[in-house]
């Protein structure tokens, strides 16, 4: 048996909704999180999509982080690595500790030396993975030089 509907639920969700309206970009933001998860809403990643690219066009970097991984999953929107590296370089531009660590990583391949200070970048901001991935960079000597000492103070 569903779970009755919450009536607070329904009047958070008509303000959220109110204010991405207006033009607000966190409750743009907000409001496609509770489509991309189903919380509060019937889940639709296109909606979810919507929302969240709204909130990425006013600036908003958690949003283009976001809009990104939709892209280069195809989520809500059509599968894209152009457009996804472009959101990710927005939101990297603004500090986004995974948007900056996911250019790492997409560089490791060809541009070892890059990637690391990406991966060094991140991991600074206190990014657990891209912690955990420097120091496999140390360990490895993957774009670094090989120091087994800093492998594992990171």
């Amino acid at each position: 048996m569903a779970p009755k509907p919450n009536p607070s639920d329904k009047r958070k969700h008509r303000e959220l909704l109110n204010s991405a309206r207006m033009g607000v970009r966190e409750a743009q933001y907000e409001l496609g999180l509770a489509y991309a998860s189903g919380a509060g809403v019937k889940q639709d990643f296109k909606e979810a999509a919507a929302w969240v690219g709204k909130a990425a066009d006013k600036g908003l970097a958690a949003a283009q982080y976001l809009l990104a991984t939709q892209y280069a999953a195809g989520s809500g929107v059509p599968r894209d690595d152009l457009v996804a590296h472009a959101w990710l370089s927005k939101a990297a531009e603004q500090g986004h500790a995974k948007a900056i660590f996911r250019l790492g990583r997409m560089q490791e391949a060809a541009q070892p030396r890059l990637a690391y200070g990406q991966l060094l970048k991140a991991a600074e901001l206190g990014l657990a993975e891209a912690q955990l991935a420097v120091g496999q960079a140390h360990a490895s000597g993957r774009g670094v030089e090989r120091d087994a000492a800093a492998a594992l103070r990171w």
